[in-house]
């Protein structure tokens, strides 16, 4: 299948409205939806006492070890992504999918349940200068990989 055929049969099963897909979701995706939603709306985030955001992202010590790992898979994207199709499952604000199209992948994919996420996503790779390559979907995860596997 080609880029153009892949991104034709994506851009059909993606005509489902939010407010459809999300009468179908169960009431831990709702749920799993609203955290990330506030976790990452930089409204709510940037409003946050000092204290407040500290207790939920302040795990400093955490966060240098998980640099190597960062280097890691950064490195990977950069040497696998050219000319290939790059799928970012479970996106957040798109940062690898982002990365996977400046590396010259001919398709990048991000997926997320988040819709505040996918404009977060979707805002970086317009100022990155990517969203040409970049496509960010809002959709339930299971049901677009449900597709992608019958494609």
């Amino acid at each position: 299948m080609t880029k153009k055929d892949f991104l034709e049969r994506l851009k059909i099963h993606s005509k489902k409205t939010s407010a459809e897909w999300l009468s179908e979701l169960e009431d831990r995706k709702l749920r799993e939806l609203e955290f990330h939603n506030q976790d990452r709306d930089q409204n709510i985030v940037s409003n946050l006492p000092s204290h407040a955001y500290e207790k939920l992202h302040g795990n400093k010590k955490f966060y240098r070890t998980v640099k190597l790992s960062t280097n890691y898979v950064d490195a990977w994207i950069k040497q696998n992504s050219p000319s290939k199709i790059f799928l970012d499952y479970a996106c957040g604000n798109g940062g690898n999918a982002i990365k996977a199209a400046r590396a010259g992948a001919d398709l990048s994919i991000g997926l997320d349940i988040s819709d505040v996420s996918i404009r977060n996503a979707s805002l970086s790779a317009e100022e990155s200068g990517v969203s040409r390559a970049l496509h960010i979907l809002f959709k339930v995860i299971v049901k677009i990989l449900d597709f992608l596997s019958s494609v």
